[in-house]
């Protein structure tokens, strides 16, 4: 809701009525969001005011980026997260939209591959679920894996032409020869079809240094 009034400052009182909330409760919600890094000027006696758009994963943010398509109208943020493909699976049991999207800004289990885990710093690259119902046979669910692998690389090169990321088949997106992609399909199926596909995506944005196991073949867009 700041967002929407990022020029001015708005009371706590205000706040607390379009949330339909306490003036305290408002106050303890700045707070969290101050410990994650979100901007915001102001105390409960003068009203508070948004001071830098965060550089978070904020449906607010995204929405607008794929009005008009499946993915704009079941987008679900998290500031810490499990799993996001964790998440996205266990709601597409409970009957999930097709194109629900799940995002966090950190993973404390982040998964890949196999028994592999995916390093997941906070706020420095996208972690991301999709929910899919496609009608297709169990198999050929991994032709979504080379879709969404080439959905980054034409994304990556829209934003900077310079950069030219390489598929390596099935689940990882290179830059150099180090992998800054990696994409874990999961599903639940019968025997000839699919009742849901959960489709997860994480990218290495602003990742300045990685754990020892992983420095000599992870890499970021940094």
């Amino acid at each position: 809701m700041l967002m929407n009034y990022s020029t001015t400052v708005v009371s706590g009182t205000k706040l607390a009525q379009e949330i339909g909330t306490t003036r305290s409760e408002v106050w303890r919600l700045v707070q969290q969001l101050r410990t994650f890094g979100v901007e915001i000027a102001g105390h409960p006696s003068s009203g508070y005011q948004l001071t830098a758009v965060p550089d978070l994963l904020l449906p607010e943010m995204i929405q607008p980026l794929v009005r008009g398509t499946v993915f704009s109208d079941n987008i679900h943020h998290y500031y810490r997260a499990g799993s996001t493909n964790t998440i996205a699976m266990e709601s597409a049991n409970a009957g999930a939209a097709h194109g629900s999207v799940f995002l966090a800004e950190q993973q404390t289990a982040g998964r890949g591959r196999g028994n592999n885990q995916w390093h997941s710093a906070e706020s420095a690259g996208i972690y991301c679920s999709v929910i899919v119902r496609p009608a297709l046979p169990p198999s050929e669910v991994l032709v979504l894996s080379l879709a969404a692998g080439l959905a980054v690389r034409f994304a990556v090169q829209e934003i900077d032409s310079r950069v030219v990321p390489d598929l390596k088949w099935p689940n990882d997106v290179l830059v150099e020869g180090k992998k800054f992609c990696g994409i874990l399909t999961e599903m639940n199926a019968e025997a000839t079809r699919v009742r849901h596909i959960v489709v997860g995506i994480g990218i290495n944005v602003n990742q300045a240094e990685f754990p020892g196991d992983l420095q000599q073949s992870a890499t970021s867009l940094r």
